[in-house]
């Protein structure tokens, strides 16, 4: 904990004991994401997080920067890109989840699926008055 590269450092006991986050991934503190990466078959005995920008390969060379391992945003969010034919473009500034992108493209191609098949939501995805979320 004392180095200066290290924000915190959790034990598994720590974060096992942190209960699982049900807001907006966008609103979770760094216990809660570790929290939500925890596998108690997997995971190691201290789970240590770097201070933001600190590269945990010593020697960064062209295609090898980052492992994407951090907590922090700029590490953990990706953009998502949905195109077809005759959809008005848009961009939503709100984070969505993977887990999104399942039942958004079941809507899409009229996939239709008994309730709690997704764990996820459809976003509509066309910037027209069109819904591309079949409600």
């Amino acid at each position: 904990r004392a180095h200066p590269q290290v924000q915190t450092v959790y034990t598994r006991d720590e974060i096992a004991a942190t209960p699982w986050p049900t807001t907006p991934p966008e609103t979770w503190t760094l216990k809660e994401k570790a929290r939500s990466s925890y596998d108690p078959t997997r995971s190691g005995d201290l789970l240590i997080l770097l201070k933001p920008r600190v590269t945990t390969i010593e020697e960064p060379a062209p295609g090898y920067v980052e492992t994407h391992g951090s907590p922090w945003d700029y590490d953990r969010r990706v953009p998502i890109l949905f195109w077809r034919k005759g959809m008005a473009g848009f961009e939503q500034a709100t984070p969505v989840e993977t887990v999104d992108i399942a039942p958004t493209l079941a809507s899409v191609i009229g996939l239709t699926a008994p309730a709690g098949t997704w764990d996820g939501r459809c976003l509509d995805i066309d910037g027209s008055t069109a819904d591309t979320c079949r409600r």
